[in-house]
């Protein structure tokens, strides 16, 4: 399916939460990584990484292939009532990098 839609609109980025790294996203979008986990996607290798979180385990992919993508966590705080945290280490790795881009809250 990602072949089918760069064919049908070349123009759009892909963004496919599910395959992690794997070269099928333009940008990269874990959901819940850990703030560590999040600095460590600054670079390829970090980005490309395997990892386990929030019970989902995203595969891993070759650097060297992928390159370094953009970084936006699809989901990294769930705020329903006063249960938001860590809002402070995310954003200042936001504000000091040129890859890291945000993310949404659920």
């Amino acid at each position: 399916t990602e072949g089918l839609m760069r064919t049908l609109d070349p123009t759009r980025p892909v963004q496919y939460e599910s395959c992690g790294a794997l070269p099928y996203t333009d940008i990269v979008c874990p959901m819940y990584p850990s703030v560590a986990k999040y600095a460590s996607m600054q670079s390829a290798k970090g980005q490309c990484a395997s990892y386990t979180a929030n019970g989902r385990r995203y595969p891993s992919a070759r650097a060297e292939v992928v390159g370094r993508r953009p970084v936006i966590m699809c989901e990294y705080e769930h705020s329903m009532g006063n249960s938001t945290g860590n809002y402070d280490k995310f954003w200042d790795l936001v504000h000091k990098s040129d890859c890291l881009q945000g993310g949404f809250v659920w």
